[in-house]
This record gives C-alpha cells, structure tokens and sequence, in this order.
C-alpha cells in the first residue's frame, strides 16, 4: 500500500459556534453560531461539538445533523446533561440542522470543541504478513492519540461510524511529540484523534506485505 498522510489542525473550540445561546420552546434550535451563514455552520477540519448549558437540560435529547469531511452525511444523538457540556461522538465538518425533543425550558449553546479525529484510514486485509507502520509528526502544541479499530468499516465512503469501537494505540496514546509504531496483527482501520492543542499533527501510515 501507497503511503497514506493525513495533517490535522484544529482551532480552539468556541462557546456558541454552531448555535448561539437561546432558550428553545419547540423542537428547532437554530444554527446561527459565529461561524455558521445561512443556517449552516462550517469548520476548517471535522471535529466534536458539545451543547451546554447551566441550567439542568438532562432530560432533552438533541440530533445534530451534518456532513464529515468526507462528504459522508451523519447525524449524532446527544443527551442533555446538567450545567455542563456534553460532546458528540461524530466528527463534523458542518452541521445542517439540529433539534430538541422539546423544548429545554433554559438556555444553552451549540459549541466547537478542539477534539477531533480523522477519517479512518482502511487497511488492506489481502497481505502477508500484515504489518502497519504508523507516524507522527508533530508541530506545535498538540496532544493527540492514534487508534485502531477491527470492525468493518467497509463500505466507503462509510455513512455512520458512530458504531464503531476504536481502540487506543498502547504506545501513541495522548503523545504531544513526534513518535512512530506499528501494528502487527490485523486491523479493519486506523485514525488519529486530536484531543486537545491548537498545533498540527501529520499521521503517516504505511503498509507491508505481499497481496494474495
């Protein structure tokens, strides 16, 4: 396999950036954030998005509704909780809508959060031996974690990856420097995730073997 570069730079996460701070009383909340025009809200990278409140919202379940930077459509579900923020589990690129299954009877906010994952990077399953070695390359001040997933994230583009377990590298687990491994047993895919920082990481993926 060719090798595979993905470079990550996320800006820092920001209070009301998909939806500003509004108290709805039916089952629309408006994306009007700082960084939303004409009712969609756009990223520079795919990444998290949390809703907060400092009210206690618990009981409201939210679906956000958007598209990765694949170009994949997704939609998360995200359950209030009590005068904190709660992220969502996709990574999106834009968010196109987002409702309430009722009103929240308080205010809250519709945010970006700096965590933020790749799109998986699909490994061939057809080689022997499997072998995958990873790269980091790290500028500036980043913290990210590379993981690795054995489910089936075929077919591509995949349209909901909210399913999927991802498994945390054991020696590319929340690093903040430049720092290489590998995988040596057969994996469906591998991501890097940003977990916190505003620097960029380069992730490399190479694969050997022989296909047959």
């Amino acid at each position: 396999m060719r090798p595979i570069q993905v470079t990550k730079t996320l800006v820092a996460g920001a209070v009301g950036a998909v939806s500003a701070s509004q108290t709805p009383a039916s089952t629309t909340v408006l994306v009007n954030g700082t960084l939303a025009s004409g009712g969609i809200a756009t990223f520079a990278t795919q990444q998290l998005v949390g809703v907060t409140s400092a009210a206690n919202i618990a009981a409201r379940v939210f679906t956000i509704n958007g598209v990765d930077g694949a170009g994949n459509v997704i939609s998360d579900t995200v359950t209030g909780v009590n005068a904190n923020t709660v992220n969502s589990v996709q990574n999106f690129k834009t968010v196109t809508s987002i409702t309430v299954d009722a009103g929240t009877g308080a205010a809250m906010t519709v945010d970006t959060v700096t965590i933020g994952a790749s799109n998986p990077i699909l490994l061939d399953q057809h080689v022997s031996p499997f072998a995958i070695g990873l790269f980091v390359v790290v500028s500036g001040t980043v913290n990210y974690t590379v993981q690795y997933t054995g489910d089936n994230v075929y077919p591509q583009p995949a349209t909901n990856l909210s399913g999927v377990t991802w498994t945390d590298h054991p020696s590319l687990t929340a690093q903040t420097a430049t720092k290489d491994s590998n995988v040596a047993y057969p994996a469906g895919a591998v991501r890097i995730k940003v977990n916190s920082g505003t620097g960029t990481v380069t992730f490399i993926v190479r694969q050997a073997g022989v296909w047959g």
